[in-house]
């Protein structure tokens, strides 16, 4: 048995669940006990594991991930079915237990059909008005009477307009992303160097700047005492925390706004070479696996040098063999 058949036959499990609901709500408990309140979750998660029937192309560590998912879910109902109160001991802590293991599954599960749903969305921007398109180029075809070479033309270009109009429309929200973070990230950038002036500063004074004497009655300077060193050390001390402080929030701010600047950067730029890439061959299997490494490149988490937690890049060798394919 395959992966995709493995996959299959996990979304038909919990889908089985759907024609008898009242397994799940477990009516025949008394309130609070029972998972009416539920209701919408169980629904939801039906909802939105129904189109996966009909998506074929799924990266299998995304197929993976929601397989492992479902299989969660799975073992969520078999608890609900088998909940007793009468049986159990701490009912309301086993309770409160299955119902926010289930939010908790739920939302994750929502998390790892981000990618899925969103490649969909791509494929499908590219079939735009497909059909009202086809419709008038057949009329076209009748009034015109043009040559077969003409209509194949024709489609093909209405066909790159509806590709580039989605691309397009999708590349211009990462560039807006893009715009507010870089803003962002260098109004924090500024703050840093003021910040950091401010602190050498405050330094020189400390350092150059001798603590001021008590003078006594004879009108000479006395040393201070233990109590007025100690004292001058903790305000100092408090001064140059809040300034290291101050300092580390404005360039962990500035690095994580940059970081979001660059990748939402990169999204866009992977969306507008995309229709590149996929104009340099007329493979079918090609632009597959270009419009593939295109949602990887803009869904997964790229280095930009600003993120303490990176991963290094995936080797270029899979672009490298894409284009060599597409001018083969």
């Amino acid at each position: 048995m395959d992966l995709n058949t493995n996959f299959q036959s996990t979304v038909s499990e919990v889908l089985s669940y759907q024609t008898d609901l009242d397994k799940l709500i477990r009516r025949d408990l008394s309130e609070p006990f029972t998972f009416s309140k539920q209701l919408e979750i169980f629904n939801n998660i039906f909802g939105v594991i129904t189109p996966l029937n009909d998506i074929v192309l799924i990266r299998n560590t995304d197929r993976k991930k929601i397989e492992s998912r479902l299989s969660e879910i799975l073992k969520i109902f078999e608890r609900v079915i088998s909940f007793d109160f009468v049986k159990q001991d701490n009912i309301k802590l086993v309770h409160k237990d299955i119902t926010d293991t289930l939010q908790r599954n739920y939302d994750q599960l929502l998390e790892e059909l981000v990618p899925v749903f969103a490649l969909k969305s791509i494929m499908n921007a590219e079939a735009i008005n497909l059909s009202s398109k086809k419709q008038e180029l057949e009329e076209l075809v009748n009034n015109a009477k043009k040559t077969g070479d003409d209509i194949k033309k024709i489609l093909s270009d209405s066909q790159d307009v509806v590709g580039k109009f989605g691309v397009s429309a999708y590349s211009e929200i990462f560039s807006q992303e893009y715009t507010k973070y870089e803003e962002s990230s260098r109004y924090w950038l500024i703050g840093t160097f003021v910040v950091l002036s401010i602190l050498i500063i405050v330094g020189f004074v400390f350092i150059f700047i001798p603590d001021p004497a008590i003078p006594n009655s004879e009108g000479t300077a006395t040393p201070l005492s233990t109590y007025n060193i100690i004292h001058y050390a903790v305000v100092r001390l408090v001064i140059l925390t809040v300034l290291f402080y101050a300092l580390n929030l404005c360039s962990k701010n500035f690095k994580s706004f940059k970081h979001n600047a660059i990748l939402n950067k990169h999204r866009s730029s992977a969306l507008q070479t995309f229709q590149i890439f996929t104009d340099a061959s007329a493979d079918a299997s090609t632009k597959d696996a270009v419009l593939l490494e295109a949602t990887r490149a803009i869904f997964s988490s790229q280095p930009t040098g600003y993120s303490n937690n990176e991963n290094e890049a995936e080797s270029p060798s899979r672009i490298i063999e894409i284009i060599k394919s597409a001018k083969d």
